[in-house]
């Protein structure tokens, strides 16, 4: 990693010291500031000159932030070998279409200004439209998602009774991958009317599945004012959940969101948040008695930025994670009693308790695989 140089705006710097301190690099020293007048002022410190270097910033408001990549990028773009923007959270992508009358693409603008910064290539996590993607040329652009973050520590809080669901109907292919990925099959669809951005009409929310008796989990990409959240969480009380939790990757908490999820939380209807750090916050940010869990991206990252710089496949990032979900319920099945392994390590798994062989294919059908559990019990785990 000695070809290897991390700069940062300002809002990026604790997600850029993460990564950092992953790879075994120093973020390279930059001052960001403010001229009297506002503007921004950006300098990088020392000397990028032949270097692979990486600028880690998200672009969520204020419009500076985008602006800080632009500048760093500029500076150095006649020395560096390759500059490389990572870009957690991409805003103004929620404004990819002209749905009114005498509005602006914005998502196409935000694509135009970051393209002023000459870099060679661009990274994303979970953009929240990815047609947007296509507003980016002559510039390499790579998406990732942060669900190879977050599908670990989702697999330990699932259970049978687990169903997925979507706030709104634009998540349904969101919930539905999530769920494939560890075995759910049970899914939820909340479809809301919105009188204004923001604004949620609560008595016209429809409920499509079955969530009575569930442990239900929203999947959504991004948590702004909680709005949406915080209705669907209460349509799914409403209609009989057992408990709630929200998961989302990008947390914007607008609008006193942080507050009113606070008040979810005191009510009992949302019982856990769970959200990436694509938006650095400061300690203290999150009350204690909210229980927000923050999950990382920076391994992400940093797994992306040591592929690149050892000219590695990157696609394994998108099946590493069914890859070493599939080999770790392989081996769990293996540790189970009434496992008989097939002979000659072909053909397929027999059950001692069963007169056909083990139907096992996912950690859902372990959940319902009533032998398996009761050896778990008789073992006290």
């Amino acid at each position: 990693m000695e070809n290897v140089k991390i700069l940062s705006g300002n809002v990026g710097i604790p997600l850029a010291d993460d990564v950092c301190r992953i790879l075994g690099v120093e973020r390279w020293p930059a001052a960001i500031g403010r001229f009297n007048d506002g503007e921004v002022n950006a300098q990088v410190l020392r000397t990028v000159r032949n270097r692979d270097v990486y600028i880690i910033n998200p672009t969520n408001p204020p419009l500076e932030n985008a602006f800080e990549l632009v500048l760093l990028s500029q500076a150095i773009k006649t020395s560096a070998k390759s500059i490389t923007l990572v870009i957690p959270y991409l805003g103004y992508d929620r404004q990819d279409r002209k749905d009114k009358s005498r509005v602006p693409i914005g998502a196409k603008s935000m694509a135009e200004l970051l393209m002023t910064s000459e870099a060679d290539r661009m990274i994303f996590i979970d953009p929240h439209s990815e047609p947007t993607l296509g507003f980016f040329h002559g510039v390499k652009v790579e998406r990732f998602y942060a669900s190879y973050m977050v599908l670990p520590y989702l697999r330990d809080i699932i259970d049978d009774n687990t169903v997925f669901a979507s706030p709104d109907a634009g998540g349904v292919s969101r919930v539905r991958a999530y769920g494939n990925r560890l075995g759910i099959t049970r899914f939820a669809v909340f479809f809301k009317s919105r009188p204004a951005p923001g604004e949620i009409d609560a008595d016209g929310m429809i409920v499509a599945g079955d969530v009575s008796g569930k442990k239900v989990i929203f999947i959504d990409d991004i948590i702004d004012t909680a709005g949406s959240t915080i209705e669907a969480a209460k349509a799914a009380k409403t209609h009989g959940a057992s408990e709630i939790c929200i998961c989302a990757t990008h947390g914007l908490f607008s609008k006193g969101a942080v507050t009113k999820l606070v008040e979810a939380k005191r009510s009992g209807i949302i019982s856990e948040i769970i959200i990436t750090d694509t938006i650095p916050r400061a300690d203290g940010f999150f009350p204690d008695e909210l229980n927000i869990n923050v999950i990382s991206v920076a391994d992400l990252i940093a797994e992306v930025i040591d592929r690149i710089e050892s000219n590695k496949s990157l696609s394994a990032l998108f099946v590493e994670d069914e890859y070493h979900c599939s080999q770790e319920l392989a081996e769990t099945i293996g540790r189970c009693p009434h496992y008989i392994a097939p002979e000659n390590g072909c053909g397929k798994a027999g059950c001692a308790c069963r007169s056909n062989h083990c139907s096992v294919k996912t950690w859902a059908d372990l959940g319902r695989c009533k032998p398996y559990q009761a050896s778990k019990e008789a073992n006290g785990n």
